[in-house]
């Protein structure tokens, strides 16, 4: 019988000390980089934003919108060749809803545009803020 317990006993520290070890790890991976990967600073989250308004200039890597209080935001859209494959190219004066988040460069980046007048939504970054153009790889070459 006391076999038996402390066989358990070991095990049951194995199983804590090693949940001790993978959590420890993984904080290290996320917090340098290797986690949630953004582009809002190295192992920190994004918070994605909703904002609404009315498109007021678009050209092939950013547009503008006029927000609901008024403010002129610039949106920042990535890669010209990226934007026209998916067939994005808002009117102006048609109304957008830009969830996003802000950048390390003041900027605001789109994950997703949604046109209000069809429902369709445009994807430009994952939910990390990994640009959808730049590939699985690291190397996008700050085109974000």
């Amino acid at each position: 019988m006391r076999l038996k317990s402390t066989s358990l006993g070991i095990t049951i520290l194995i199983i804590v000390f090693g949940g001790i070890l993978t959590t420890s790890a993984l904080g290290m991976w996320q917090t340098q980089g290797g986690g949630v990967q953004n582009h809002g600073g190295e192992g920190e989250a994004i918070s994605i934003i909703s904002l609404a308004g009315a498109v007021s200039e678009f050209d092939s890597t950013r547009f503008e919108i006029i927000a609901d209080d008024g403010q002129i935001i610039p949106i920042e859209i990535g890669n010209s060749h990226y934007i026209q494959s998916i067939g994005f190219a808002p009117q102006v004066g048609e109304r957008v809803r830009v969830d996003g988040f802000w950048d390390e460069n003041g900027g605001f980046s789109a994950i997703t545009v949604t046109r209000e007048s069809t429902g369709w939504v445009y994807p430009f970054r994952d939910a990390s803020g990994h640009p959808l153009w730049a590939g699985k790889g690291q190397g996008n070459g700050n085109q974000h």
